[in-house]
């Protein structure tokens, strides 16, 4: 599946509907975290207190997850190849700087993905890459 918007012409904005399971599956609720934190970068070891013992940053292979309540600015260039990215929070983009976001699996599950809107298009690029198939390993 690709997705292409340039925003150079009519085609500046995208809509991706989800749908709950096709078949019988049983999620369990989205768990909040204790508190609600503000804004958060990517970049800073501080976000991720998710993360195992003296890991500072999401790293290639790993399931991350961005708890409800978090704001997660993107504000590094390229990211590793993640097993999954989990998004209960809210994930943006670094204005003004390019970015690359990859991963063999993204569940938007109860929170949002930004990336500009009509009203403040984003000024850059980004990318967000899958990587694999429906029999990949996420």
């Amino acid at each position: 599946m690709h997705f292409q918007v340039n925003g150079r012409d009519d085609s500046s904005s995208m809509k991706i509907t989800g749908y709950r399971c096709k078949d019988y599956c049983k999620i369990d609720p989205v768990d909040p975290d204790d508190e609600v934190r503000g804004e958060m970068l990517w970049s800073d070891p501080d976000t991720w207190t998710n993360l195992p013992e003296g890991q500072e940053l999401p790293e290639e292979g790993d399931e991350v997850v961005i708890r409800k309540g978090w704001e997660v600015v993107y504000d590094i260039e390229t990211s590793p190849i993640f097993k999954s990215l989990e998004i209960n929070g809210k994930l943006s983009f670094k204005r003004g700087q390019p970015a690359l976001l990859q991963s063999f699996a993204i569940w938007i599950r109860a929170g949002e993905v930004d990336v500009g809107t009509e009203d403040e298009p984003f000024d850059s690029t980004v990318e967000i890459r899958l990587h694999g198939n429906n029999t990949s390993p996420s």
